[in-house]
Protein backbone atom coordinates (compact mmCIF):
# COMPACT_ATOMS: atom_id res chain seq x y z
CA UNK A 1 0.00 0.00 0.00
CA UNK A 2 1.46 3.16 -1.17
CA UNK A 3 1.76 6.00 1.66
CA UNK A 4 2.50 5.98 4.95
CA UNK A 5 1.47 4.14 7.98
CA UNK A 6 0.81 5.34 11.39
CA UNK A 7 4.25 3.44 12.68
CA UNK A 8 5.83 5.10 10.04
CA UNK A 9 4.78 8.64 11.21
CA UNK A 10 6.20 7.52 14.30
CA UNK A 11 9.40 6.45 13.39
CA UNK A 12 9.97 9.80 11.29
CA UNK A 13 8.59 11.55 14.63
CA UNK A 14 11.43 10.30 16.92
CA UNK A 15 14.07 10.29 14.79
CA UNK A 16 13.62 13.76 13.84
CA UNK A 17 13.40 14.92 17.78
CA UNK A 18 16.51 12.95 17.99
CA UNK A 19 18.18 14.94 15.68
CA UNK A 20 16.72 18.90 16.89
CA UNK A 21 17.85 17.37 20.42
CA UNK A 22 21.36 16.11 19.23
CA UNK A 23 22.25 19.41 17.74
CA UNK A 24 20.71 21.44 20.70
CA UNK A 25 22.82 19.67 22.91
CA UNK A 26 26.01 19.21 21.07
CA UNK A 27 25.76 21.47 17.80
CA UNK A 28 24.03 24.56 18.64
CA UNK A 29 25.47 26.69 16.53
CA UNK A 30 23.91 24.50 13.60
CA UNK A 31 20.75 25.04 12.65
CA UNK A 32 20.15 22.72 9.83
CA UNK A 33 19.37 20.21 12.85
CA UNK A 34 17.38 22.12 14.99
CA UNK A 35 15.43 23.27 11.42
CA UNK A 36 14.96 19.19 10.32
CA UNK A 37 13.75 19.08 14.52
CA UNK A 38 10.54 21.19 13.54
CA UNK A 39 9.08 18.50 11.78
CA UNK A 40 8.90 16.67 15.13
CA UNK A 41 6.71 18.15 17.40
CA UNK A 42 3.58 18.21 14.87
CA UNK A 43 4.17 14.47 13.98
CA UNK A 44 3.48 14.01 17.40
CA UNK A 45 0.73 16.56 17.60
CA UNK A 46 -1.21 14.49 15.02
CA UNK A 47 -0.48 11.13 16.41
CA UNK A 48 -1.72 12.56 20.10
CA UNK A 49 -4.87 13.36 17.83
CA UNK A 50 -5.03 10.29 15.80
CA UNK A 51 -5.18 8.50 19.59
CA UNK A 52 -7.82 10.88 20.99
CA UNK A 53 -9.80 9.97 18.04
CA UNK A 54 -9.47 6.56 18.02
CA UNK A 55 -8.93 5.52 21.65
CA UNK A 56 -11.82 3.54 23.92
CA UNK A 57 -10.82 4.97 27.16
CA UNK A 58 -9.49 8.87 27.18
CA UNK A 59 -8.81 9.27 30.86
CA UNK A 60 -6.08 6.16 30.75
CA UNK A 61 -4.66 7.84 27.61
CA UNK A 62 -4.47 11.03 29.07
CA UNK A 63 -3.20 9.10 32.43
CA UNK A 64 -0.63 7.24 30.51
CA UNK A 65 0.94 10.78 28.28
CA UNK A 66 0.95 12.62 32.06
CA UNK A 67 2.65 9.81 33.61
CA UNK A 68 5.45 9.54 31.44
CA UNK A 69 6.19 13.21 31.15
CA UNK A 70 6.10 13.35 34.49
CA UNK A 71 8.76 10.42 34.82
CA UNK A 72 10.63 12.25 32.44
CA UNK A 73 10.61 15.57 34.00
CA UNK A 74 13.71 15.43 35.79
CA UNK A 75 15.70 13.72 32.97
CA UNK A 76 14.38 17.00 30.94
CA UNK A 77 15.50 19.47 33.34
CA UNK A 78 18.67 18.03 33.17
CA UNK A 79 18.63 18.20 29.43
CA UNK A 80 17.50 21.81 29.18
CA UNK A 81 19.91 23.00 32.37
CA UNK A 82 23.26 20.83 30.35
CA UNK A 83 22.11 22.70 27.52
CA UNK A 84 21.76 25.86 28.89
CA UNK A 85 25.30 25.78 30.38
CA UNK A 86 23.74 26.15 33.70
CA UNK A 87 23.17 23.83 37.08
CA UNK A 88 20.33 21.49 37.24
CA UNK A 89 17.40 23.22 39.00
CA UNK A 90 14.19 22.29 39.77
CA UNK A 91 13.19 26.38 39.52
CA UNK A 92 13.42 25.86 35.89
CA UNK A 93 9.74 26.06 34.85
CA UNK A 94 9.90 24.13 31.83
CA UNK A 95 7.65 21.02 30.74
CA UNK A 96 8.05 18.56 28.58
CA UNK A 97 6.48 17.91 25.62
CA UNK A 98 4.01 15.22 26.94
CA UNK A 99 2.53 17.95 29.28
CA UNK A 100 1.30 19.62 25.76
CA UNK A 101 0.00 16.98 24.31
CA UNK A 102 -1.91 15.87 26.96
CA UNK A 103 -3.39 19.41 27.34
CA UNK A 104 -3.70 18.75 23.43
CA UNK A 105 -6.18 15.83 23.30
CA UNK A 106 -8.08 17.22 26.16
CA UNK A 107 -8.83 20.74 24.04
CA UNK A 108 -9.23 18.85 20.88
CA UNK A 109 -11.79 16.59 22.96
CA UNK A 110 -13.69 19.44 24.46
CA UNK A 111 -13.95 21.30 21.40
CA UNK A 112 -15.32 18.81 19.68
CA UNK A 113 -18.54 18.70 22.81
CA UNK A 114 -19.45 22.00 21.59
CA UNK A 115 -22.20 21.81 19.24
CA UNK A 116 -21.67 25.12 17.20
CA UNK A 117 -18.97 26.72 15.61
CA UNK A 118 -18.43 29.70 17.41
CA UNK A 119 -18.46 27.98 20.62
CA UNK A 120 -15.84 25.54 19.19
CA UNK A 121 -13.56 28.56 18.10
CA UNK A 122 -14.31 30.56 21.44
CA UNK A 123 -13.40 27.64 23.88
CA UNK A 124 -10.01 26.52 21.62
CA UNK A 125 -8.66 30.19 21.77
CA UNK A 126 -9.43 30.09 26.06
CA UNK A 127 -8.13 27.28 26.23
CA UNK A 128 -4.64 28.08 24.09
CA UNK A 129 -4.70 31.21 26.33
CA UNK A 130 -4.64 29.01 29.49
CA UNK A 131 -1.86 26.97 28.22
CA UNK A 132 -0.05 30.27 27.95
CA UNK A 133 -0.41 30.80 31.48
CA UNK A 134 0.55 27.54 33.33
CA UNK A 135 3.56 28.09 30.91
CA UNK A 136 3.21 24.43 28.80
CA UNK A 137 6.18 24.63 26.02
CA UNK A 138 5.14 26.77 23.33
CA UNK A 139 2.07 27.50 25.12
CA UNK A 140 -0.71 29.25 22.55
CA UNK A 141 1.23 28.22 19.22
CA UNK A 142 1.75 24.60 20.95
CA UNK A 143 -2.32 24.06 21.78
CA UNK A 144 -3.41 25.86 19.15
CA UNK A 145 -1.63 23.82 16.68
CA UNK A 146 -2.19 20.40 18.24
CA UNK A 147 -5.88 21.45 17.66
CA UNK A 148 -4.70 22.44 13.73
CA UNK A 149 -3.15 19.58 13.05
CA UNK A 150 -6.54 17.34 14.07
CA UNK A 151 -8.49 19.25 11.59
CA UNK A 152 -6.11 17.67 8.48
CA UNK A 153 -8.29 14.84 8.09
CA UNK A 154 -11.74 16.39 7.54
CA UNK A 155 -10.54 19.92 6.92
CA UNK A 156 -7.38 19.94 5.94
CA UNK A 157 -7.04 23.81 4.13
CA UNK A 158 -8.25 24.99 7.47
CA UNK A 159 -6.38 22.82 9.57
CA UNK A 160 -3.04 23.24 7.48
CA UNK A 161 -3.77 27.62 7.31
CA UNK A 162 -4.38 27.73 11.23
CA UNK A 163 -1.02 26.05 11.61
CA UNK A 164 0.98 28.37 9.52
CA UNK A 165 -0.78 31.01 10.68
CA UNK A 166 0.41 30.20 13.96
CA UNK A 167 3.52 29.76 13.34
CA UNK A 168 4.33 33.01 11.92
CA UNK A 169 3.96 34.49 15.27
CA UNK A 170 7.26 33.09 15.69
CA UNK A 171 8.90 35.21 13.28
CA UNK A 172 9.63 38.11 15.58
CA UNK A 173 11.49 36.50 18.29
CA UNK A 174 15.15 35.55 17.74
CA UNK A 175 16.04 32.98 15.45
CA UNK A 176 12.26 32.49 14.72
CA UNK A 177 12.36 31.49 11.21
CA UNK A 178 13.75 28.41 11.93
CA UNK A 179 10.19 27.28 13.69
CA UNK A 180 9.02 27.93 10.00
CA UNK A 181 10.30 24.77 8.97
CA UNK A 182 7.36 23.28 10.45
CA UNK A 183 5.12 24.10 8.22
CA UNK A 184 6.36 20.87 6.40
CA UNK A 185 5.67 18.47 8.94
CA UNK A 186 1.45 18.60 7.86
CA UNK A 187 2.28 17.53 4.32
CA UNK A 188 3.73 14.28 5.86
CA UNK A 189 0.80 13.52 7.69
CA UNK A 190 -1.24 13.50 3.83
CA UNK A 191 1.07 10.50 2.82
CA UNK A 192 -1.09 8.83 5.57
CA UNK A 193 -2.93 5.62 3.89
CA UNK A 194 -4.70 5.16 7.17
CA UNK A 195 -2.93 2.26 7.97
CA UNK A 196 -1.77 1.21 11.53
CA UNK A 197 1.32 -0.88 11.40
CA UNK A 198 3.21 -2.34 14.20
CA UNK A 199 2.50 -0.88 17.73
CA UNK A 200 4.77 1.25 19.02
CA UNK A 201 4.26 1.57 23.01
CA UNK A 202 8.03 1.54 23.07
CA UNK A 203 8.09 4.81 22.25
CA UNK A 204 6.87 6.27 25.95
CA UNK A 205 10.19 4.67 27.32
CA UNK A 206 12.30 5.92 24.24
CA UNK A 207 11.16 9.44 25.02
CA UNK A 208 12.82 9.81 28.83
CA UNK A 209 15.35 7.24 27.95
CA UNK A 210 16.84 9.42 24.77
CA UNK A 211 17.25 11.94 26.79
CA UNK A 212 19.26 10.00 29.44
CA UNK A 213 21.55 8.65 26.69
CA UNK A 214 22.03 12.15 25.01
CA UNK A 215 23.28 13.34 28.93
CA UNK A 216 25.21 10.06 29.47
CA UNK A 217 26.90 10.85 26.00
CA UNK A 218 27.85 14.69 26.55
CA UNK A 219 28.82 14.32 30.31
CA UNK A 220 30.74 11.32 30.59
CA UNK A 221 31.83 9.59 27.45
CA UNK A 222 32.80 12.38 25.53
CA UNK A 223 34.30 14.77 28.44
CA UNK A 224 37.65 13.38 26.64
CA UNK A 225 37.27 13.52 23.14
CA UNK A 226 34.68 16.56 22.81
CA UNK A 227 37.21 19.61 22.99
CA UNK A 228 39.25 17.70 20.08
CA UNK A 229 36.09 16.66 17.93
CA UNK A 230 34.55 20.63 18.40
CA UNK A 231 37.93 21.54 17.29
CA UNK A 232 38.00 19.34 14.17
CA UNK A 233 34.74 20.44 13.44
CA UNK A 234 35.38 24.28 13.34
CA UNK A 235 38.53 23.48 11.21
CA UNK A 236 36.14 21.99 8.70
CA UNK A 237 33.95 24.80 8.24
CA UNK A 238 36.80 26.47 7.68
Amino acid sequence: MPGLTSFQIKLLAAGFMVIDHVGRLFFPNYWVMQAIGRLSFPLFAWLAAQGEQHTSNLRNYLLRLLGVGLITQPIYLAFIAEMQGKPFSWSIIQWNMLFSLAYGVWLIRCVKQQTTLPNQVALATFMALIAQFLQLEGGIITAGSIYAMSLLGESPIVGYGLFVALHLLYLPEKNGWIELFAIFAPLIVLLYNAAQGPPAKWLYGFYPLHFAALLGLKLYLLPHYWPQLTTALNQLRH
